[in-house]
């Protein structure tokens, strides 16, 4: 049933009025303030009356409104960086009055600081500049708009990007991003523009919210690769530009605290501690563990206050007096509380005849999640000379999830003869999750000679991720109608894991940097190359315990302990220390380009060049290769990867660009060995079989800018799939319900993108909207109603490609009072969330409609109070299996079973989140 908190308006009346309440004023004066030599509009000039404590500055659509209460003659000064002061005197006699500015550069001004203001890669219009320039299609988001967002981490930041949807994780923030209806696989992340590991135990792709989004100076989407990046990427490159050192000594700092609703209304459970090393870990080889060796402190629960911090400080700026040397340094921390409410029918992996769907068990599961994500980071830079430039960067981010699942799961198959009698099985899940990414980057700039410059990079990266002490504990019992409880619980098994992956990245970058001219029109020529060594190391221990034949369950008082299991035998008790998720692997990667960008007339501009990659991937496991086959595996494979843009400059606001490019997509280490890991839902499983697949990519885009901040770009786009990658659930003949990877032959994806920013005084629109089209034609199983199963062919779309993604913002911006209030929608289509092996089974999500709001008021100087608010509606998350619905009633009904024309397999509502609090900045 949904939800409803009547407080909530009455939450957004008091927003509103807070930062609406300002005095009333008689008159207004207005008017635009502009370059007197282009006409352009300064954005962010101010005007100041004179003697007095009343300003403004001009807006993002160009103009500019002050109110004075007095009737009298005053003095209006405008001023902006770089540019000579202007004053004029007004009369104020009852009516509104328009004036305007022209300023003229300052040229001693201009050549000590305004290079400074215009690189302040920070604000709007340095990102719609960066958009405008770009050699090839990209999307960039400012720190001033990231500040304002409801987000406090990348992942959800990356849904307000056109064509990006986002998948999410348990408790119900984005995780993984999905640009343009490439499945996440299909992307990388760069850092500073290095790409960085995953810590992820399953992908190659980055969990994106790892990363705080105050950390951020701007957010790249790169939507068509060129010669000079790395080319396994279809959807596109998500760049994240950390914060850099100021030119001038900055200090900012914020905290925030808030909830979450769901948390509040549910409660909140967790545990006390987990024990960090399996015995296997900590004892000789081939020791042979007893109870009395484990912690079972991570099944002892308690409630817990669900109260969010976020807390962020960063300082920087030139350290030395010549100003050669500057620095960096900032941090972020983020203490929050999540929980989700789900229901999930459990499915069967065979079918009845003619393709009948059956279900196992119905979940009903209750997630507290409580995450602890850190980021710091710093920068150096020096100035060795105007022609030699250094640069040290190192990263840390890393997100603890301590998360507590409770699941009350009513078997559909053994024991129930209807509705309300069944075998109860009740699960207490307790874990904890550590993922971290280090990065470590020295960095050269330098020019040999006239025309002719170098750059180069070294990498070392370390991705971890750690789930020590992961414990699960099964109780059952038996229940009859009208929830009459027929037996006592009693315990049934208790599984610990500890698992461990590391991926350690050894990166060199070297680029040389041509530019000269042929016919008078300017040309780049840059050739270069990457090497890449990366190792990966995976751990997996596993023990199962099984209850004493006299062991009781007393729920509430020591639920569980030592003395109530055994060992079914002493090869349980060795943690499985032979097991196909203890791997390692090795991929080095050699990578050689050549590029060139030729103004080819005074409007048109072309870049081309060609890239060649060369993959080597070698994987290990401990496995008896009598018994196991593909215990080992060598891949080797050398892709020449073509590129092409042109960009026609029809006016100066105006571009239409045009690009092709070939990329690839490896397999992930997890995706090759024998694996089979334990997953939320199914078994997770490898496959040597699998490779890689290449990609041919096709964009158009028009895009029209203005003087000030509005915007309209327009675009489409083809991409054909050689070879692509999904995962399927079904029997791979290591369990017999896993999900796997496998190539499924050839797939296009088609799509188009629409995107308008506008401004009307202090009122502002940005919308964006993404259609897209993909199929793929597998092969499908189809049982008969002779009990005959025969292959048919299935057209379908991509697995996580939503044809409709739109997002729409109302803005508004009043710098006169210092206050920005955002209203954000985020919408996603139908998509399919689990692929199926029998024909017209796969999962589709439901459309998804959420909606965020964020504010801010400047309260004093150097004083910013703010809100955001997330998923006001308390939007749920759905997936239903699309076929005639025979669990509405009968003995196999169903519970939440209302559609006879689909059967809802998946529900989780996440509850609404708050954060308030107090942002701080001193710029000396």
């Amino acid at each position: 049933m949904r939800r409803h908190y009547p407080g909530i308006p009455y939450l957004f009346y008091s927003i509103i009025f807070f930062f609406f309440a300002a005095p009333a004023f008689a008159v207004t004066v207005q008017g635009v303030v502009l370059d007197g030599r282009t006409r352009e509009p300064l954005i962010g000039a101010t005007i100041a009356v004179k003697n007095t404590k009343l300003g403004t500055a001009v807006s993002l659509s160009g103009t500019f409104k002050l109110s004075i209460s007095s009737p009298g003659q005053y003095t209006l000064v405008a001023s902006f960086i770089g540019y000579k002061t202007v004053e004029k005197v007004i009369t104020i006699a009852g009516q509104d009055v328009s004036m305007d500015f022209e300023l003229e550069e300052n040229g001693k001004e201009l050549s000590e600081v305004v290079v400074t203001a215009l690189l302040d890669k920070t604000t709007d219009q340095f990102a719609q500049m960066s958009e405008k320039n770009a050699s090839s299609i990209s999307n960039v988001m400012s720190a001033k708009t990231i500040q304002l967002m409801p987000d406090i981490t990348v992942a959800n930041l990356l849904q307000r990007f056109s064509g990006v949807s986002v998948d999410r994780n348990s408790s119900g923030d984005a995780q993984y991003a999905i640009i343009r209806g490439m499945p996440q696989r299909y992307s990388y992340t760069l850092v500073n523009g290095i790409k960085i590991p995953s810590p992820d135990n399953n992908n190659r792709y980055v969990p994106m919210d790892l990363f705080p989004a105050d950390l951020l100076d701007r957010l790249e989407v790169i939507k068509a690769l060129t010669p000079s990046m790395e080319g396994d990427a279809a959807g596109g490159a998500m760049n994240l530009v950390m914060k850099d050192a100021p030119e001038d000594f900055t200090v900012t700092a914020n905290v925030a605290s808030g909830t979450n609703m769901n948390a509040v209304k549910n409660g909140f459970t967790t545990f006390k501690g987990w024990q960090n090393s399996a015995p296997v870990q900590t004892h000789p080889a081939g020791y042979v563990a007893t109870p009395s060796d484990f912690s079972f402190q991570d099944l002892q629960l308690y409630k817990a206050a669900p109260v969010n911090q976020v807390y962020g400080f960063s300082i920087g700026g030139r350290i030395t007096k010549d100003r050669r040397l500057g620095g960096i340094l900032a941090t972020s921390v983020q203490d929050v509380y999540r929980s989700t409410s789900t229901l999930f029918i459990v499915p069967d992996p065979n079918v009845a005849p003619n393709n009948l769907p059956q279900f196992d068990d119905w979940d009903l599961r209750q997630y507290s999640s409580h995450q602890k994500r850190y980021g710091v980071h710093a920068k150096l830079d020096y100035r060795l000379s105007e022609k030699h430039h250094l640069k040290l960067y190192s990263m840390l981010v890393e997100l603890d999830e301590i998360q507590q699942r409770h699941t009350i799961d009513t078997s559909l198959s053994v024991g129930r003869n209807g509705p309300g009698n069944a075998i109860v099985y009740l699960y207490d899940r307790s874990r904890l999750q550590k993922q971290s990414i280090y990065n470590l980057t020295l960095q050269g700039d330098h020019f040999l000679m006239p025309h002719l410059k170098a750059n180069w990079s070294a990498v070392y990266s370390k991705a971890s991720n750690a789930m020590p002490d992961w414990s699960e504990n099964e109780t059952s019992q038996q229940v009859g109608y009208g929830k009459v409880i027929l037996t006592n619980q009693r315990l049934y098994y208790l599984n610990k894991y500890w698992q461990h992956n590391s991926d350690t990245d050894y990166s060199g970058y070297l680029n040389l940097l041509f530019d000269g001219k042929i016919n008078d029109r300017r040309i780049d020529i840059s050739a270069g190359g990457l090497y890449r060594d990366k190792s990966r190391d995976n751990t997996f221990y596993y023990y199962k315990f099984i209850p004493i034949s006299t062991a009781t369950f007393l729920e509430g008082v020591n639920q569980v302990n030592a003395s109530q299991w055994q060992f079914g035998g002493s090869s349980a008790a060795q943690g499985n220390l032979v097991n196909p998720n203890t791997y390692s692997a090795q991929e080095r990667v050699f990578a050689a380009y050549v590029q060139g960008n030729y103004q080819w007339t005074d409007n048109l501009e072309v870049l081309g060049g060609v890239r060649a990659e060369h993959t080597y991937i070698h994987y290990g496991t401990l496995l008896d290769p009598v018994s196991t086959a593909a215990v080992t595996g060598t891949y080797t494979y050398l892709d020449i990867l073509p590129s092409i843009h042109f960009k026609y400059k029809r006016t100066p606001f105006q571009n239409i660009r045009a690009s092709y490019y070939r990329s690839i997509n490896r397999q992930g280490f997890f995706e090759l060995p024998p694996t089979a890991f334990p997953g939320n839902n199914f078994t997770e499983t490898g496959n040597p079989n699998l490779k890689h697949s290449t990609i041919d990519n096709l964009d158009i885009r028009f895009e029209q800018f203005s003087k000030v901040l509005n915007q309209i770009l327009v675009g489409v786009f083809y991409k054909y799939l050689n070879n692509p990658i999904e995962t399927f659930w079904g029997n791979i003949g290591i369990s017999d319900q896993a999900i796997f990877p496998q190539n499924v032959g050839n797939a296009s994806n088609f799509g188009a993108e629409f995107s308008v920013t506008r401004y009307w005084g202090r009122f502002g629109l940005s919308g964006n909207y993404t259609f897209t089209q993909s199929q793929l034609t597998t092969s499908k199983l189809y049982y008969t109603a002779n009990f005959q199963t025969t292959n048919v062919s299935q057209t379908r779309p991509l697995q996580g490609q939503a044809k409709h993604i739109g997002n729409l913002s109302f803005l508004y911006k009043d710098v006169e009072h210092g206050v920005n209030l955002q209203l954000a929608f985020a919408y996603t289509g139908t998509r399919i969330a689990l692929v199926s092996p029998y024909q017209n089974l796969d999962y589709w999500q439901q459309p998804m409609l959420t909606m965020d709001f964020s504010a801010e008021k400047q309260l004093f100087k150097n004083f910013t109070f703010y809100v955001k608010v997330q998923n006001i509606l308390d939007t749920p998350y759905l997936v239903y299996l699309p076929h005639h619905n025979i669990y509405t009633s009968g003995p196999a009904a169903i519970p939440s079973q209302t559609d006879p024309n689909k059967i809802l397999v998946q529900r989780d509502y996440y509850g609404q989140n708050f954060i308030g609090g107090i942002r701080y900045k001193f710029l000396k």
